[in-house]
């Protein structure tokens, strides 16, 4: 889950059981409230904004249950996963609940992962065949490259249990996959509209006029 699941260290005399590990739900905008819990201030107060993000010290410290069960993943601001689209320009979506991730939409281009090589040269044997595009098995190469994709491709994966996502469990988990497209269709309808959108490029902005920088060029607001 490469730019998703990452690793952490807290060293704290504040911690129940130093050495431990945590596995519970976090997502980065938790940090935030963490801190203020442990500088003891209040979130609420002043009430200025809604924060995004939940204390998690009590899991981090303690051990106990993570406050978070769900986190988004990806949500495609230009185009409506759960809507037409078309593949190499069209949406997808992802959220995470407890166990199971959800993925809707063009899964995206298949990466290295594969099965256990049993050796260094099956290993590279295997990064051969996917780079061809032959990789054998189902998940290695998600619906095929090349393959059409519509508003009802799901996949759904036990992350906890199938890591590296080879195994898509959506038909015999047809109530997850219910639950969590509708909560992808409520965030959905909560998400701003984006100020950019591929299309809308302003020569201007072009990076030779900045001695080949990405810089910023113009006032937004």
């Amino acid at each position: 889950e490469g730019g998703v699941r990452g690793t952490a260290f807290v060293n704290s005399k504040r911690i129940a059981s130093p050495g431990t590990r945590r596995t519970g739900l976090m997502h980065a905008v938790d940090w935030f409230p963490t801190f203020l819990e442990l500088a003891r201030l209040d979130p609420d107060h002043p009430p200025t904004f809604p924060l995004d993000g939940v204390s998690q010290w009590s899991m981090i410290s303690e051990n106990a249950k993570s406050v978070r069960d769900e986190v988004v993943l990806n949500i495609d601001p230009l185009h409506n996963a759960l809507g037409p689209y078309k593949r190499g320009g069209g949406g997808n979506a992802a959220i995470r609940k407890g166990d199971f991730k959800l993925l809707v939409g063009d899964p995206g281009p298949p990466d290295i992962w594969s099965a256990d090589p049993a050796s260094p040269s099956d290993a590279h044997k295997q990064h051969a065949l996917l780079r061809k595009g032959k990789a054998r098995g189902k998940a290695l190469l998600p619906l095929g490259v090349g393959g059409t994709y519509t508003n009802t491709t799901v996949q759904l994966f036990n992350v906890t249990q199938d890591p590296r996502e080879m195994h898509d469990v959506s038909a015999e988990n047809a109530p997850m996959v219910k639950e969590l497209v509708a909560r992808l269709a409520e965030y959905i309808a909560q998400a701003m509209t984006p100020l950019f959108s591929f299309g809308d490029w302003d020569p201007r902005s072009n990076v030779k006029y900045f001695n080949g920088t990405s810089t910023p060029w113009t006032d937004t607001c």
